[in-house]
């Protein structure tokens, strides 16, 4: 019995630790983005720190995440291989509206804090190529920073902002 509890504690401890914040809404419809505009982020930075391994980066049109993907190395501004490549969807026709991109929409990102269970919205993007705006078959490579509520609004307590 003792063996199947530890089973069981382990697959659903996976399960748990595998839940990624950010979810793109083209999942619901399929494995792979329609028409992809490919963002490398070539730097991440929270309140002057690197994201770290299991942070997250969402990439949105308004509230709707048309991509994400967890940091599972850190990046390295300095190394120009080094980066994280992530696939933004636009909007298939089959899909529901909203779904994706829209051509020409402004590309909006976010970080998924893991450590402090905390969604930053306040991420200012710096394009070293490619567009500001969403095109099918795009590419753009990008370095981000945010700033945590914490030290917008000069909380002492994350919870507290």
């Amino acid at each position: 019995m003792k063996i199947i509890q530890s089973i069981v504690f382990v697959l659903l401890f996976n399960a748990f630790a595998l839940a990624n914040h950010f979810v793109p809404a083209y999942l619901a419809h399929s494995d792979e983005p329609y028409q992809p505009h490919g963002i490398g982020i070539t730097s991440a930075i929270l309140d002057d720190i690197d994201l770290e391994v299991g942070d997250e980066i969402g990439i949105f049109d308004g509230d709707v995440c048309v991509g994400a993907d967890t940091l599972t190395g850190l990046i390295f501004n300095s190394d120009p291989t080094s980066y994280l490549y992530i696939a933004a969807s636009g909007q298939d026709p089959t899909w529901p509206d909203g779904t994706g991109y829209a051509e020409n929409a402004s590309i909006l990102y976010r970080f998924w804090d893991a450590s402090e269970n905390l969604e930053i919205s306040a991420v200012v993007a710096g394009y070293q190529q490619g567009a500001e705006v969403f095109t099918p078959q795009g590419t753009s490579f990008v370095s981000l920073s945010g700033t945590s509520p914490a030290e917008t609004y000069g909380c002492t307590d994350v919870a507290a902002c």
